[in-house]
This record gives C-alpha cells, sequence and structure tokens, in this order.
C-alpha cells in the first residue's frame, strides 16, 4: 500500500485513532464554525455543524455520510464530537489506502491463497436476515506459518488485513447495504484446533490484533452477535484477550462449546443454511455457500475486466 501523507492519514498498520492534536483541533472546529449571532437555537447549531463536517468528511471520502455517523455515535455512546473524530481518522484511513476503490479493483494478489489457508467466508442469512461470516479463527496460527511458506509473509502482511478489508467493503456495498441500525453482521468465530503454542507467536497474535483493532475503528455498529465455538481451552484466551475487547462488543458475544453448538445454531439459522459439518442441512463445505461463492466470481470478474490473470482460481 502508497504510504500515507504523514500529517493526516492512517494506514492498515496504523489502525488507532489521531493524535491528540488532531482531536483537539477538530472539537475546536465544530465549536467555532460557526459565527456568533446566528438566529439558531442550540440543537439547531449543532446540527448544522455536524452537516459541515460531514460534507468536509465526504470530500475526503465519499462513503462518509449521516447513517455512518448515526454508527459512530452509537459507538461513541451519543457524543457526537469524539464521533466526528473517529470518523476524521476513518475517512482519511480510507483515502490513504484506496477503501472506497477496493471493490474495483484486482489489487488481491493472494485473495484465493489466503481462503485456502486461512477459513474466512459468507454463510449465508440468520433468520432475522443478517449476513453470517465465518471464521476459522482457531487455526489461524497455522495459518500464518503457511503464510509464511507461501512467500506472504513478512512481506505482504498489508495484503492480509487488505483481503479483510474488501469483505467487509463487500458485504455493507453488495451483501446488505441496510441504514442504521439494520446493516449488521452475526460473525461466528470457530476455535476449534485452537493450541498454546498458537498464542505465542508473536507474529500471528500481532496480525490478529491488527484486524481486531481495524474492525474496531472503522467499522463501528457493525457486527450484530458474535458466536465463539470454543474447546475447553478457551477460557484461559478468553480472560486473556477480553480487556482489548471494547465492553458493549463483549457484550454481543455468545461462547458456546461444541457439544451445544447445533442448538445455538438453529437459534440464530434455519437448518437448510447450516452447513453439514455443524449438523445442519446446508453444505458440506463452507466455501460452498451461494453468498460465498458470489464472492468469488465477483473477484474473478474484477481480475478478468482489469486483465489480471485468474489461472488456477
Amino acid at each position: 500500500l502508497e504510504p500515507p501523507p504523514k500529517s493526516t492519514a492512517a494506514t492498515f498498520g496504523d489502525i488507532p485513532s489521531f493524535s491528540r492534536r488532531l482531536s483537539e483541533e477538530h472539537s475546536i472546529s465544530l465549536r467555532r464554525s460557526l459565527v456568533d449571532g446566528l438566529d439558531m437555537t442550540a440543537d439547531e447549531l449543532e446540527s448544522s455543524q455536524h452537516r459541515s463536517a460531514l460534507a468536509r468528511l465526504n470530500e475526503i471520502s465519499p462513503a462518509i455520510d449521516d447513517d455512518l455517523f448515526q454508527r459512530y455515535v452509537g459507538a461513541c455512546k451519543g457524543d457526537t464530537a469524539k464521533a466526528l473524530t473517529r470518523l476524521e481518522a476513518t475517512a482519511h484511513w480510507r483515502q490513504a489506502n484506496g477503501v472506497d476503490r477496493i471493490l474495483e479493483e484486482a489489487n488481491l494478489p493472494h485473495f484465493f491463497t489466503l481462503k485456502k489457508h486461512y477459513l474466512h467466508c459468507l454463510l449465508g442469512r440468520t433468520k432475522d436476515g443478517l449476513p453470517i461470516v465465518v471464521e476459522g479463527i482457531g487455526r489461524f496460527g497455522r495459518a500464518v506459518t503457511a503464510f509464511r511458506q507461501d512467500g506472504i509473509l513478512p512481506d505482504h502482511a498489508d495484503q492480509i488485513i487488505r483481503q479483510f478489508v474488501f469483505h467487509m467493503e463487500y458485504i455493507f456495498n453488495v451483501v446488505d447495504t441496510s441504514a442504521y441500525p439494520q446493516g449488521k453482521f452475526l460473525r461466528i468465530y470457530d476455535m476449534t484446533g485452537i493450541k498454546l503454542r498458537d498464542i505465542s507467536d508473536k507474529e500471528a497474535v500481532d496480525l490478529g490484533y491488527q484486524m481486531m483493532q481495524m474492525l474496531e475503528h472503522h467499522y463501528c455498529e457493525r457486527m450484530a452477535r458474535a458466536l465463539v465455538i470454543a474447546p475447553p481451552i478457551f477460557s484461559t484466551i478468553w480472560a486473556m484477550v477480553r480487556g482489548l475487547v471494547d465492553p458493549a462488543t463483549a457484550e454481543k458475544i455468545k461462547i458456546v462449546t461444541p457439544r451445544k453448538l447445533r442448538a445455538a445454531l438453529l437459534e440464530e439459522m434455519d437448518v437448510e443454511v447450516m452447513p453439514r459439518c455443524w449438523g445442519g442441512n446446508g453444505v458440506r463445505d463452507l466455501y460452498d455457500s451461494e453468498m460465498e461463492q458470489a464472492l468469488w466470481a465477483w473477484v474473478r470478474t474484477n481480475k478478468k475486466s482489469l486483465g489480471v490473470s485468474t489461472h488456477g482460481v
């Protein structure tokens, strides 16, 4: 990825919010953006300031609109100034990394290799219509080892994060474009197969943390619920990482043991959606779902239209 201008932008590798200086300058601009003496109520003045700020941010990234603002306000528990500061960081992050163009480009050179080594897919919809996202996070450590063997790591870690950004953009620009408070998904984390040695791999842990931070900072109010399929060892791991998760997010997470998995899944989805590996009547291979195959077709079409080889994919 191209490095952003040093004065403003945040890259995939620079996920946290902007400096305190930017936050202070932004807060001041919100309060002084209109001259004194205008014939407005306090609410009207605040609304006008918000519209002005959103219009400016929309020029940086066309994805910045009132719907996204409302999501950030929700994530910031009603603090509009904080929401706008975070939204500004997201606008510059999107601009610096070409996120607004990511669905139309073929710059995902390791798309199918990453799919092969690390399970991450779209399964279908819940009973209440949410897209279902599945990640085989329990084998992430072994996936990182495979990424090294294939030459993706350590030099192309940004492409791994970029692929997850692509997934998020596809979900909310193609699969479900509902306005706030809809436009969310169910995430299923399959921890099956995780080993203690997996969390001793610093590169794997750092990469996982970057992805988690990217979702928290730039995709606010998008996860409706999460199911974690957890072996007994997970209680130890959860105790270690829960402090890294926003408390509101942690409340959305439900831990499910493999023995109770089918019953938990039936609360969320029809048996025809549930894959056979989890006791349902759906697809045998998670990558065979109709929604996931539509995603693969999207990638192949983009590569062909831009003259990028799709041989072997």
